[in-house]
């Protein structure tokens, strides 16, 4: 009979599998949410109008802080 390995790098075998397990389904829970993200943002314009929302904000930010007088002028 072959002896199984118990341990290895001073843990458990069991701790490796179920670390590389959960690992593994964490990086496909990460890539599925990615996905997602990625075709709604290509579907019905919505990345195009979300810059858009964003530009205009930022502009009017920008806008509205140009027209702050400093203390100091």
């Amino acid at each position: 009979m072959t002896e199984r390995k118990i341990m290895s790098k001073s843990q458990p075998v069991r701790y490796w599998v179920f670390r590389n397990v959960v690992s593994t389904l964490q990086l496909l829970v990460v890539a599925a949410l990615l996905g997602a993200v990625a075709l709604w943002l290509l579907s019905d314009n919505n990345g195009k109008d979300l810059w858009s929302g964003y530009l205009e904000f930022s502009r009017g930010v920008s806008n509205w802080a140009k027209g702050l007088r400093l203390p100091w002028e």
